[in-house]
């Protein structure tokens, strides 16, 4: 489970990315696509723990980001569910909330977290990527013109 200190901390790293690998993720791809399958045979804290390991390998994986904005389409789906069966259980409530209710919020925030880490990978890497081809290209235009 994602905390907010974990979150916080993750959002403040600038410990720069890996280099994309050429590799193939369609292995990856389909046991992922497995894992989301079978999560409504699970109870809610079972779907909690496989969507988390889900998010988990997204945000380390190094795959194309397209792929990844692909599957995690398939994840939000199936966390915007879970999430909207834990609301049922506090929505309704007047009064302060109990401990089981208080976990379901704990356990919603870590999905929320872990979404915003993932898609905060891919904004980091699509920044590095334009930032290197803008120095890249920019860096040929005035060679351009010095060394004619």
């Amino acid at each position: 489970m994602i905390t907010l200190s974990m979150f916080q901390e993750h959002l403040d790293s600038t410990e720069p990315l890996p280099p994309l690998s050429n590799r193939s993720v369609n292995g990856q791809e389909r046991y992922l696509l497995k894992m989301l399958a079978t999560l409504p045979t699970l109870t809610q804290e079972q779907q909690t723990e496989h969507l988390e390991s889900l998010l988990t390998v997204l945000r380390e994986s190094n795959m194309d980001e397209q792929q990844r904005l692909k599957l995690m389409a398939t994840v939000i789906d199936a966390s915007d569910r879970l999430i909207a069966a834990f609301r049922q259980h506090y929505i309704y409530e007047t009064g302060a909330l109990s401990q089981d209710q208080m976990s379901y919020i704990a356990q919603m925030q870590s999905l929320h977290y872990l979404i915003i880490m993932v898609y905060d990978k891919v904004i980091r890497r699509e920044t590095q990527l334009s930032e290197a081809s803008l120095n890249q290209s920019s860096g040929k235009g005035w060679q351009r013109f010095f060394w004619c």
